[in-house]
């Protein structure tokens, strides 16, 4: 008897395992290819392009990190530029951020890819550093002209005035405001120029 109520034991947990490893697995493949009920007229190519531009900006935060320590460095020490690519940093982050809250907004899946590595450790000059700043903001923001360009091409005026608002119009302001820099640093020079620039990004002119 006591045999026979060990097996019955050992059988029901085992059933019971699988009923549901069974059902989890269901759940699962469920979750995974349901489609959101908030899901309107947001066509598979424009995920995509949003999801794309999420790992832009991420891959453009790393950068403005990597720049942002470097300055730090105490054989550089130039905190001026440090504090401006760290808080550059930070916005990229808030615009992937953004976007992702956006994604799921629209009904899409945030997919997150690897993100490439900053392509150098050593930024110069100051000059320097912003030249390769202004470059990389064109980038991103040819990236998002395309996705404004998709959504219109789409019909999906949503997503064209969002990146138009919140996005595009920051996109030139940034552009213009590396543009500047860059001109002031060629004026000042390098050395001691460079030095009371650096205390002007600080606020300690």
């Amino acid at each position: 008897m006591t045999r026979f109520v060990a097996i019955f034991v050992v059988c029901s947990l085992f059933c019971g395992l699988t009923v549901s490893q069974d059902f989890a697995d269901g759940s699962h493949h469920h979750r995974k290819n349901r489609i959101a009920n908030c899901r309107q007229n947001y066509v598979a190519e424009t995920e995509e392009a949003v999801n794309l531009q999420i790992n832009l900006e991420l891959y453009a935060s790393h950068v403005y990190m990597s720049m942002s320590y470097y300055f730090d460095r105490t054989d550089v020490e130039l905190p001026g530029f440090a504090k401006f690519f760290k808080d550059a940093s930070a916005e990229e982050r808030e615009h992937a951020e953004k976007l992702m809250k956006y994604q799921n907004q629209r009904g899409g899946r945030v997919r997150m890819e690897l993100v490439e590595k900053p392509a150098r450790d050593e930024w110069g000059t100051g000059k320097d550093a912003m030249i390769e700043a202004l470059a990389l903001e064109k980038e991103v923001n040819s990236q998002l002209l395309k996705i404004e360009e998709l959504a219109t091409d789409n019909n999906d005026p949503h997503l064209a005035d969002f990146i138009t608002e919140h996005y595009l119009i920051e996109q030139v302001e940034s552009i213009e405001e590396l543009s500047r820099h860059i001109a002031s640093l060629e004026r000042v020079g390098p050395n001691l120029g460079e030095y009371m620039y650096d205390r002007k990004l600080l606020g300690k002119e």
